[in-house]
């Protein structure tokens, strides 16, 4: 780019040096015919006869001027380089466009992969075993235990497990510890119960809704919530059968465990 400019300002230098040198040569023939040619007070009237075509006719042919010749050849020539310089200006734009786009389109790609990597690895969590379970020390008290799974390839951080029963009582555990893949960790709470209800356990007829809220952090640093709904059945044979009916995974915007734990919702 830089040399067709360069280009450019040598042939109008060129063009402008050759104007004034023509302009100065033809200023000169003007001033020779002028003084070659006789007075006209000195020519008696009667012999003073009118030029005629001829005499008078141009002494300057175009043709013959080398110069001339040379200011139009640079003027076409500067013409030609201005032209592959706007072709050239043209061309750099579209290419300067063109890396533009490719590297939007890779950077696009590149989120792309990122965001598809990261749902292959997706992490969730399953409870299982869950227990149900009298307190020896207490009437109206059971204890209801589960175990909480990581089934993905990829270490998860717990942060809150949280539980509740239908009339709303709530437990909250904070393990803020690594979850394994394989490796669960036992979690759950003790309840309160009625004596009618505690009767119901002991002819193994007790059921009751639960919901459990576990909060982790995936690999990547997100932050997720996953909720279930349990309908639980126990009984004193021990053990307990769990029934789905609710599982969720969203993100959250929780923060990692502290003093208090996260308020309820």
């Amino acid at each position: 780019m830089r040399l067709y400019i360069i280009t450019v300002f040598a042939l109008l230098s060129i063009a402008g040096t050759a104007v004034y040198y023509q302009c100065a040569k033809n200023s000169q023939r003007k001033a020779e015919v002028e003084q070659n040619q006789p007075s006209a007070a000195a020519i008696p009237a009667a012999t003073h006869q009118p030029q005629t075509k001829d005499e008078t006719a141009n002494l300057y042919d175009a043709g013959k001027d080398c110069l001339y010749r040379l200011y139009l050849l640079a003027t076409i020539a500067g013409v030609l380089v201005a032209l592959g310089g706007i072709y050239a200006i043209w061309k750099q734009t579209e290419a300067t466009a063109q890396a533009t786009d490719a590297a939007a389109r890779s950077a696009k790609a590149a989120e792309d992969s990122v965001k598809l990597q990261q749902s292959a690895q997706r992490q969730w969590v399953n409870l299982e075993k869950w227990n149900v379970s009298k307190v020896n020390t207490s009437r109206t008290l059971l204890a209801i235990t589960f175990e909480i799974v990581n089934p993905t390839k990829v270490p998860l951080t717990l942060h809150y497990v949280i539980t509740k029963t239908a009339d709303r009582k709530t437990n909250t555990s904070i393990p803020a510890s690594l979850l394994t893949p394989q490796n669960p960790r036992v979690s759950g709470a003790a309840y309160d119960v009625t004596e009618k209800q505690m009767d119901l356990f002991d002819q193994s007829k007790l059921v009751f809704q639960i919901e459990c809220v576990v909060l982790f952090a995936d690999a990547f640093g997100k932050h997720w919530e996953q909720i279930f709904g349990r309908l639980l059945q126990g009984g004193t044979g021990g053990g307990g059968t769990a029934s789905d009916t609710r599982n969720i995974l969203r993100e959250s915007d929780h923060k990692a465990p502290q003093a208090q734990p996260p308020e309820e919702r």
